[in-house]
C-alpha cells in the first residue's frame, strides 16, 4: 500500500527516542528487509539540527506488491514463553528488563509484580541521550556500562523484554547496533507473562 519493496531503502524516525521506530525495525528484520536504518535521534536531532520539516502530505508512491519471503527470522529473532522458561534453568541465556525501575522493583502489595527471576534492570531510555538531541549514547559509553552489569559476550544468548515489547525493541536496536548477534525480543512480554501464574517474579533490586 505503501508502495515499499523489499529494495526499498527504508529511514524509520520518531521523536520518543526511536522507541516506536526500534520496533518496527525488529518487524522489518523479520522480514530479512536488509536496506533499513534508524535515524539517530529521530525528528528531535533533525529539528536542533536546523533541517526543514513540513506539515504536508507527501505525494503517496505507487502501491507495489511486496513479495512474502522465502525465508524469514521470526523464529530467530523472537522469543516465546517456551523460551523464557528455558532462560529460568540455563544461566547462558541472558535477560534484560527493559522497564521503569518501579516495575522492576515491583510492588509487594500487588499479586503479580516485580522481574522474572535472574532477568538484569537496564531502562530503555538508558540507551537514549537526552542532553544531545536524543541521539544514542556513544558505544564506548554503552558497552562500558553493559560490561559492568555483566553483559560483555556479543555471542550470549540475549532476550529483552518489557511490557508490551515496545521499549525492549529499543534495547534490542542498541544491542544490534552495538555488534550482539544472539538477540531476541520477547514479544508478549510482561503482559503475556504475568497473567501466567505458574511463572515466578521476583521482587526487589536483585536479579
Amino acid at each position: 500500500q505503501l508502495g515499499i519493496s523489499p529494495d526499498t531503502h527504508i529511514v524509520l524516525y520518531d521523536d520518543m527516542g526511536n522507541m516506536d521506530a526500534s520496533r518496527l525495525y525488529w518487524e522489518l528484520k523479520k522480514l530479512q528487509h536488509n536496506k533499513v536504518n534508524i535515524l539517530d535521534g529521530g525528528t528531535v536531532a533533525w529539528i536542533l539540527k536546523g533541517f526543514k520539516v513540513t506539515q504536508a502530505l507527501p505525494q503517496r508512491p505507487t502501491k507495489t506488491i511486496y513479495p512474502q519471503p522465502t525465508m524469514h527470522l521470526t523464529d530467530k529473532l523472537t522469543a516465546d514463553k517456551k523460551d523464557i522458561r528455558k532462560a529460568l534453568k540455563d544461566p547462558s541465556i541472558l535477560l534484560i528488563d527493559a522497564r521503569s525501575h518501579a516495575e522492576y522493583v515491583g510492588n509487594p502489595k500487588q499479586k503479580r509484580s516485580g522481574h522474572i527471576p535472574g532477568a538484569i534492570f537496564f531502562e530503555w531510555s538508558l540507551a537514549v541521550d537526552t542532553e544531545n538531541g536524543f541521539r544514542q549514547v556513544e558505544s564506548e559509553k554503552l558497552l562500558t556500562y553493559l560490561k559492568t552489569l555483566g553483559i560483555a559476550d556479543k555471542n550470549q544468548p540475549i532476550i529483552a523484554y518489557c511490557n508490551s515489547a515496545h521499549r525492549a525493541s529499543r534495547t534490542i536496536s542498541m544491542l544490534d547496533s552495538l555488534g550482539f548477534t544472539q538477540v531476541k525480543l520477547y514479544d508478549g512480554s510482561m503482559q503475556e507473562y504475568a497473567i501466567d501464574n505458574s511463572l515466578p517474579l521476583t521482587l526487589g533490586e536483585n536479579p
